[in-house]
């Protein structure tokens, strides 16, 4: 079983799932009735892809028998661009354009690492990626071609990417970064911990107000995406 948010966030609804032994599992929301589930079950090392679907808002939810996608252990991200699905897992990068019943993995020669991204997403018709030791990359002709956006961005360790009105960013292990132009900002002592070891896993704006979680160093906020402070 599984718990969706119906409402309110004080109120839950139990609602059950044609999947158990779940290991791992992320949502992708298309509209208030459709929303995909790409769960991982099973233990080590027999692990299971499911896709499941739901057309209700969450009430009930069927399995897509799927070809082609493996997230073996971990499912990282899942996005739409217009009629595609694309995810992320610890196998790589995949793409559906059939509403998740066949998938293709994804693959560039132009850099290397490309195929494992820690992080992935959309604004418009451009698709970025950050790839860890590798920077972050956008890509408007789904993948065809790749452009790295370095430039002075110290990109080791680039963990997550984010486009926030109209402004992108990324975090390494030492920084969280805002690209302005073509030049990217480093945001460390703007309420950022300095001194290296930050674990950014998402950046984020909900209601008007910048989220930053990092694995362990809590949850920031901020009202601009350029002062922080923590709030957990």
């Amino acid at each position: 079983m599984f718990i969706a948010l119906s409402i309110q966030a004080t109120d839950w609804n139990k609602v059950s799932i044609p999947v158990s032994g779940v290991k791992d599992m992320t949502f992708l929301k298309i509209d208030d009735n459709i929303c995909y589930a790409f769960v991982i079950s099973g233990t080590y090392p027999n692990y299971t892809s499911n896709v499941l679907k739901t057309s209700n808002g969450g009430d009930t939810w069927n399995t897509i028998t799927q070809t082609g996608l493996n997230m073996g252990d971990n499912v990282i991200k899942a996005i739409a661009k217009g009629n595609n699905l694309y995810v992320i897992s610890s196998e790589g990068m995949y793409k559906s354009t059939d509403n998740g019943a066949t998938w293709t993995a994804i693959t560039n020669s132009q850099i290397s690492g490309v195929n494992k991204p820690g992080d992935i997403c959309v604004d418009g018709d451009t698709i970025y990626v950050a790839c860890p030791a590798m920077g972050i990359y956008s890509s408007s002709d789904d993948f065809a071609t790749l452009t790295p956006l370095k430039n002075n961005l110290s990109f080791a360790g680039t963990t997550c990417v984010s486009k926030i009105n109209g402004v992108l960013y990324t975090a390494t292990s030492a920084n969280v970064w805002r690209l302005s132009g073509t030049t990217w900002t480093a945001e460390i002592g703007n309420g950022i911990p300095a001194g290296g070891g930050l674990n950014i896993l998402q950046i984020t704006e909900v209601n008007g107000r910048y989220y930053l979680s990092d694995a362990t160093k809590g949850i920031y906020t901020s009202t601009d995406g350029k002062i922080w402070t923590a709030i957990a």
